[in-house]
Parts: C-alpha cells; structure tokens; sequence
C-alpha cells in the first residue's frame, strides 16, 4: 500500500482493504459460479478469463463511462468491476478544495491558473487530502466530456485549464466521495447474488447430479 504512494490516513487504508477484499471475493465468487454452472473446470476456465476481462475492460478505468457507447455501456453497468474502483479510488484521489468556480464558496472564488503554488495543500490554502496537486489538462479531457459552456463556466476562458487531481478524477470517472458507501454496499450485493446463484447451480443443475 505504501509504495505506490498511497495515502497513509488509517480511515482511507481501511476503507481501500474492505474494499480490495470485497472485489476480490466478486471475483472468485464468479469463478466458483462458473465452476457449477459448466460441466468442467477447463469450461469454466475458459469462460472465466474472458468473462473477468472484459469486466475491467469496461470498468471506468480506462475508457470513461461517460464515453462508452451504447450498447456497450451496458456492460459499464452490470459489471462489478466500476463499483470497486469508484469504492477503493476516489479517497485516494480525493482534495478538500476544488477549482472548480460551481464548487467554490462565491465570496473567495479563485483562478487555479493564476496560481503560484504546486498545490492546494500548500499555505494559504490548507485543503486536505491526497489529491490537492494541481495539474494541466493537456489532453482536453474534461472539456471534451463535459463540453465547452460548462469548462468555462468553472475553468474561464478556452486554453488549457488547471485543476487539482481530485477535479480531474472526479469528472473524468464520474466519481463523488459520497458515494463511497454505495458503491461498498452494491459489491456486497453481488457478493450475495453470486453465492446464492452457485448455491442454486450445485444443488440443481443436472450435469452435476450425475
């Protein structure tokens, strides 16, 4: 945990392994579900590759959700692998203060641009959290998801635009830290559906009785 830079808080580092363990008990769960639902393990094995590939594929981490067309993004959806990493990573990427103008208090608005630190943690600002350096959008990610009116309503004029990390996490996975606790409790449920369906599986299906 530690020597991937990490940040070291004991609340962010418990709430990371419950979510770790939670996504890895979805995957080995959807193996053993694979294991009774095929007649042999090499089926399973090769359904299984596949199957959990194609969950992380997409899972929000490397193509946006937001950019996913349909009927694709189904897949974004029904996938257990969105809801783990938008339950392990938005703390780590998480700053008390934003670029953002909507999300400034109206009375101490300021331009990130115009800035003369490398971060929102630094005097005079304090923000807390592991995700308060500031950055460019070189790539023009942000306005190309959320368009032009909206990036210069928070960002000012068009030209490359600075933001803390947080902020550009945030809008490019459609990540919030309130929803962290959701997104824990959707992996359980998929904990439970998937024990429950390979429960079904074993005592049911007939290449099994056999």
């Amino acid at each position: 945990y530690p020597l991937v830079g990490l940040w070291t808080d004991p609340t962010y580092i418990a709430m990371y392994a419950i979510t770790v363990f939670l996504l890895s008990t979805v995957f080995c769960f959807w193996g053993q579900l694979l294991a009774a639902l095929t007649p042999s393990s090499q089926a399973a094995a090769l359904i299984a590759g596949p199957t959990v590939g194609i969950m992380v594929l997409f899972s929000g981490f490397f193509v946006p959700g937001s950019l996913i067309p349909y009927p694709w993004k189904i897949f974004y959806f029904i996938f257990p692998a969105k809801y783990g990493i938008k339950a392990a990573l938005p703390k780590q990427f998480y700053c008390s203060m934003s670029c953002l103008a909507d999300s400034q208090d109206p009375s101490r608005r300021f331009d990130c641009k115009q800035l003369n630190v490398s971060s929102l943690a630094q005097a005079p600002f304090n923000a807390d959290g592991p995700g308060c350096s500031l950055l460019f959008d070189l790539t023009g990610q942000v306005q190309q998801m959320k368009g032009a009116e909206w990036t210069q309503r928070n960002f000012g004029a068009a030209g490359v635009h600075r933001m803390t990390v947080w902020d550009y996490w945030s809008i490019t996975t459609d990540s919030h830290i309130d929803e962290v606790p959701l997104y824990m409790g959707v992996l359980v449920i998929f904990v439970v559906v998937f024990r429950f369906l390979t429960y079904l599986a074993l005592k049911y299906l007939k290449h099994i009785n056999r």
